[in-house]
């Protein structure tokens, strides 16, 4: 398994989607999304070319958080 580093932009990102999740919309629906960030991570860890590679930056990454959502690595 790869090491995964976090920035701190991104924990402060996931904060404030979790927080505003949690206040708009539900508990449940925040806590899907946390678990979806952390699915993701591990499977990155995994396998660190899984996701799909940006035509622009070829050194970056994306994969699916949602339908509608994309993780950047």
């Amino acid at each position: 398994m790869e090491k995964v580093i976090i920035s701190k932009r991104f924990q402060h990102d996931s904060y404030r989607i979790y927080q505003y999740l949690l206040k708009k919309i539900s508990s449940k629906i925040a806590f899907i999304f946390l678990e979806k960030i952390e699915e993701r991570i591990a499977l990155i860890s995994k396998y660190p070319f899984i996701g799909r590679q940006s035509q622009k930056i070829p050194s970056v990454r994306s994969i699916l958080l949602s339908p509608y959502h994309l993780l950047y690595y």
